[in-house]
């Protein structure tokens, strides 16, 4: 077995003990989630999904969108870029932007996310890790009150547009910024 397997083993049986209703959900599980959700106060969901190798391409949008979205300067695109370019290119740090939009186009989230090689593996982590301290993302007011409803549900299909990684290590996430939970605190466990 190589070093690579191994890993991507313990990976999927501590996902597996820690979340094993994430392996296979139950159909019980379906309805509760199902049910939770209709809770939640309805908001466009994001229904798209694209994920950007590039600032360039983006940037505008992003600028917009932090104007108005809850987010922490470590999700500001002046914060990423600044450190993408100096930190980010000396550690060999690769972007993957992954934005949620709605029905009609409109950004719920933007996560500004990162692959690198470390203990030759290819982890996903926040942009700027390890030097950010607030791992957290851009989310629209309106969707942030039901995002961790939905990424609990859609985290999976979030970070696969992100390419082949082996490791997830979304860390420094604060359990809340202002009046509301950390959008992926329910797809961890601390």
């Amino acid at each position: 077995m190589t070093f690579e397997t191994h890993a991507k083993t313990l990976l999927a049986l501590e996902l597996s003990q820690a979340h094993p209703s994430l392996m296979n959900p139950s159909p019980q599980l379906t309805n509760v989630l199902q049910f939770r959700r209709k809770l939640v106060p309805t908001v466009p969901e994001p229904v798209s999904i694209d994920c950007h190798d590039e600032l360039a391409p983006i940037e505008q949008l992003w600028r917009e969108f932090q104007k108005t979205a809850s987010t922490s300067a470590y999700s500001s695109f002046q914060w990423c870029a600044a450190w993408l370019k100096t930190v980010g290119a000396r550690i060999g740090a690769t972007p993957r932007i992954v934005v949620g939009y709605d029905a009609i186009g409109h950004v719920a989230f933007i996560l500004p996310l990162q692959l690198r090689r470390r203990l030759g593996l290819t982890v996903v982590e926040f942009l700027g890790s390890p030097d950010m301290q607030c791992g957290f993302g851009l989310y629209h007011k309106d969707f942030r009150l039901q995002a961790p409803l939905w990424f609990e549900e859609n985290l999976p299909r979030v970070l696969a547009t992100c390419g082949k990684f082996h490791v997830i290590s979304l860390l420094d996430m604060p359990h809340s910024l202002g009046d509301a939970a950390h959008p992926l605190s329910k797809s961890f466990s601390v």
